[in-house]
């Protein structure tokens, strides 16, 4: 966060998935790119004409999914060699 404030850029801190997903109903945006959401979003429910949901996941899916893709990523090629 210190970046986002030291560069005078605004962000909401969310807490729960029903705060989340009440900030995304508000706001208007044609594209979301969602990376690292801790929360599974039912866009079908959210989304609204013309509008274009991105989720980028930090691994390959559905091989390392769950909350460490990453660890689990290198506890996978360490155990390859």
């Amino acid at each position: 966060m210190d970046y986002l404030n030291n560069n005078g850029l605004s962000y909401i801190v969310v807490n729960s998935k029903n705060q989340l997903i009440d900030f995304i109903n508000e706001i208007k945006f044609d594209i979301l790119i969602s990376n690292g959401c801790p929360y599974i979003l039912t866009v079908s429910k959210m989304k609204k004409e013309k509008q274009i949901f991105v989720n980028v996941h930090p691994s390959l899916l559905p091989d390392l999914k769950g909350i460490n893709p990453i660890n689990d990523a290198i506890f996978l090629i360490e155990n390859m060699e």
